[in-house]
């Protein structure tokens, strides 16, 4: 039988300008760090973990952890581009964009049908074409 961990911690951490949250999990001195967006460069990661460390988020050994280098201690650091978290909403960007999607759309059909009928050709569905003699012959012939 597996028991539970006996050191859990959480942390969430916000960028704002690379539109990106983190979410890291100590267990048992293995990282998991979840990012709701992928902006993070190898180098970016590892100068990230560097500051974790430095602030005792994490254990202190990860102070020399470099993404190109296997760590020989057994310990791991795992990054997941998670957008939900589960039981969280859609961050608030998602929403926005499904918004301006969903009203892009609908604008987009609205445009088409006003087009339709301005031009006149909603209404006037015509099932079959009329013969070319029967409109001529009316023209030619006199009036009474």
């Amino acid at each position: 039988m597996k028991s539970a961990p006996t050191d859990f911690h959480s942390y969430q951490f916000d960028f704002p300008p690379l539109d990106t949250a983190l979410q890291v999990e100590v267990h048992d001195d293995d990282v998991v760090i979840r990012a709701t967006r992928d902006t993070f460069t190898e180098d970016r990661k590892a100068s990230f973990i560097h500051e974790l460390a430095a602030e005792g988020f994490i254990p202190e050994d990860y102070m020399w952890y470099t993404p190109y280098g296997g760590r020989r201690t057994g310990r791991t650091i795992l990054w997941k581009i998670d957008p939900f978290w589960p039981g969280e909403s859609a961050p608030e960007s998602h929403r926005r964009l499904v918004y301006i999607q969903a009203l892009s759309y609908s604008a987009l059909i609205l445009a088409l049908f006003m087009g339709l009928l301005f031009t006149g050709n909603l209404g006037n569905l015509r099932l079959g074409s009329y013969p070319a003699q029967h409109h001529e012959a009316a023209a030619a012939r006199p009036a009474p």
